[in-house]
């Protein structure tokens, strides 16, 4: 493990110096900046000039940073920036709804959570930042699923829908029609689906200048649910329906 951990340190030491560097650098000069034997910095440039991490110039042999790290950076400072202009939302939220709220995003293929903030309830909800889930169970999964490119949608569609619950939703067609209604209404509503006793509301929002699919949730137990369900609704309609800064 120790071999591992000091393997992915060299190959971040050496990406960092690339990055930092105001043009390109020769493997002499990775040399210099990180201490990195020139012939271990060869090897590891040119393992990540395959894997698009880095790329080589053919006339002067020196390396520069690649797409995909590029790619990467860009996605990690948008995320930054849509979390920075959304927090103020979900804490109102919270606040006002006593319960937790949350931030989900689709990356890729997947439906994440970015951003949470907790209820301080003894029993509440939580989910861990940028662990996926499904598409087809629980509100904020739908909601990202209904304002999704139409190849993800169908992608989904047509995979065995895993039941999480008796109450989740398998047949295709009936989440169809659901999501059909998501986007006619701008939200969801789902009881039991993902998780027995919970319950949750999910809000599509958009933010100018960002094209991230987003969703906006509160989640609580279903007797919260139940009891507040126009509040939680109320409350989403009115932080949503505000300005966000950019």
């Amino acid at each position: 493990m120790r071999k591992f951990i000091d393997s992915i340190d060299t190959i971040l030491t050496i990406l960092e110096a690339l990055e930092s560097s105001e043009g390109a650098c020769s493997v002499r000069r990775i040399e210099d900046l990180t201490g990195v034997p020139k012939s271990t910095a060869h090897r590891i440039l040119q393992e990540l000039t395959s894997i698009g991490w880095t790329y080589q110039d053919e006339d002067d042999k020196n390396y520069y940073i690649g797409l995909k790290f590029l790619s990467l950076a860009n996605e990690w400072r948008a995320n930054l920036d849509i979390v920075r202009r959304i927090d103020p939302m979900l804490r109102n939220v919270s606040k006002r709804c006593a319960q937790s709220a949350f931030l989900n995003i689709i990356d890729g293929e997947r439906a994440v959570c970015l951003h949470k903030v907790e209820s301080e309830n003894i029993v509440r909800v939580s989910s861990i930042i940028g662990e996926g889930y499904a598409f087809h169970a629980g509100a904020s999964g739908k909601t990202l699923l209904a304002y999704a490119p139409q190849q993800l949608v169908e992608k989904v569609l047509s995979q065995k829908l895993e039941a999480f619950t008796p109450f989740t939703v398998t047949d295709p067609e009936v989440l169809k029609e659901e999501l059909k209604t998501i986007r006619e209404t701008g939200h969801c509503e789902t009881v039991e689906e993902r998780d027995p006793g919970v319950a949750a509301i999910s809000f599509h929002v958009e933010l100018p200048g960002i094209s991230t699919i987003m969703a906006l949730t509160v989640a609580g137990t279903r007797f919260d649910y139940e009891r507040d369900r126009d509040m939680w609704l109320s409350a989403l309609n009115e932080e949503i329906g505000k300005p966000v800064s950019g």
